[in-house]
């Protein structure tokens, strides 16, 4: 327990809540007014995880969490795709078969709930690329109500019970003092976790927790775990980066069980779509997103504003690829040498892959922040803890509904977190020369 009074710890929970209750009040065009309170939110966040109980802040977390099941995303209106998604496949339809704007113009389609839906969708020519487990969701959100709210309502319950699994195992863990006491603290009351995940529905959450599961269960039965990260990976494709990370931890024959494992499970969850039609839709729509895309990209921006300086013309199609390919790179780097070679634990060899590829990425969301972060509990890394708080400055991008970049909070934010990731990385090389030192 903190050195904060009783007074004080009770007014900053309830000045905890009114700001998240703004928060969902305000639009994302109302950039200043979001900005200021999210900071405020964050700042009382790091209030709260010196002053509280582990205990007292699992019940705040529970409270904030129901609290946000009653909002409407207001930062976010991918949540129409989702009932859409689930309202086709319960009529019988294969979402990864047809576009939204394929199906509104047959006469069994054209119904208010669809037309309501179709409105507000941002990708009507897009074919599906939510996973098996979203649609899993997706169409268990459609069972019980025909209205839009309705449907809202029962997707996030969805979630909150998904998740709240995983934070009741972080909770486990940091009793246990598998982890670090404080980590329970730092991932359950964040503000960009809370605000994203249940706030705005992004499946990024979901996916740590099976990934949590997974880690869970590594020592005490490799098959469960493989089982859950297959989960993870039919959630959000991204944990399949992972994968060739085991192959220095487990060796190759254990690497490959667990690979096959996690693969299978992918492959069964998809059974009920998967058609070679299906997959190059899916694809064509994952491919097209990314070459049309460009949201809060960091070292993509800079590539393609020298290619223009230098040959007067747009690089990406070029450059693109290699920055993909750099992913790729660190990743076969990571994974086929020996463990002793770069020292490394499993968790910092996955937050370094998955920072790697968000810095080379050409679209990077607020909530993909969730994904370093979610990895860092298991490290020493602090970085992605700070992006959490910094990436709110993406939203930038909707100042009084312009959509277009901001240089200077481009700038303020990875200008930033290149600082911190530098100052950490000069941090160890520093202790390991004192290390050395001392053993001579």
């Amino acid at each position: 327990m903190g050195n904060m009074s009783s007074f004080w710890r009770v007014g900053v929970v309830f000045l905890t809540f009114a700001i998240h209750i703004l928060v969902y009040l305000t639009a994302r065009e109302d950039f200043y007014m979001l900005l200021g309170l999210f900071t405020g939110a964050f700042w009382l966040y790091l209030l709260i995880i010196e002053e509280y109980e582990i205990t007292d802040v699992f019940y705040m977390v529970v409270a904030l969490r129901v609290f946000w099941l009653f909002a409407t995303p207001t930062l976010s209106d991918d949540y129409h795709r989702f009932l859409w998604d689930g309202e086709i496949t319960l009529n019988g339809k294969n979402v990864f078969g047809h576009t939204p704007s394929d199906l509104i113009v047959l006469d069994e389609y054209d119904t208010s709930l669809n037309g309501e839906l179709y409105k507000q969708m941002n990708s009507p020519d897009y074919y599906s690329v939510y996973p098996p487990v979203n649609q899993l969701y997706f169409i268990a959100s459609g069972l019980f109500s025909d209205t839009i709210y309705g449907r809202l309502l029962t997707l996030k319950i969805l979630f909150f019970l998904t998740e709240f699994i995983g934070l009741f195992a972080l909770f486990r863990l940091a009793l246990s003092k598998k982890i670090a006491i404080g980590k329970f603290s730092l991932w359950a009351l964040n503000p960009l976790v809370i605000i994203e995940g249940i706030g705005n529905l992004h499946f990024e959450v979901i996916m740590l927790t099976y990934v949590l599961l997974a880690v869970v269960y590594f020592k005490k039965s490799w098959i469960l775990s493989a089982f859950f990260f297959g989960i993870a990976i039919s959630t959000k494709l991204l944990p399949l980066m992972f994968l060739p990370l085991l192959i220095p931890y487990m060796g190759w024959g254990k690497s490959i069980k667990y690979g096959a494992v996690a693969g299978l499970t992918f492959l069964v969850t998809f059974l009920p779509f998967l058609s070679m039609e299906v997959v190059l839709n899916m694809w064509s729509s994952i491919d097209l997103y990314f070459q049309s895309f460009e949201f809060n990209a960091s070292i993509f921006y800079i590539v393609k504003w020298i290619g223009e300086l230098t040959v007067g013309w747009d690089v990406v199609q070029t450059a693109g690829p290699i920055m993909a390919g750099v992913t790729i790179l660190v990743i076969a780097v990571l994974s086929f040498f020996p463990k002793k070679t770069w020292g490394l634990s499993l968790p910092t060899a996955a937050l370094i892959i998955s920072t790697v590829y968000l810095l080379m990425s050409t679209t990077v969301h607020p909530w993909y922040a969730l994904i370093p972060f979610g990895i860092s509990l298991f490290s020493k890394h602090k970085f992605p803890f700070w992006w959490t708080g910094l990436i709110f400055l993406s939203y930038s991008f909707y100042i009084n509904g312009t959509i277009e970049e901001k240089p200077l909070y481009l700038f303020i934010e990875y200008g930033l977190l290149f600082f911190l990731i530098v100052r950490e990385l000069v941090k160890k090389s520093r202790v390991k020369k004192e290390i050395q030192m001392d053993l001579t």
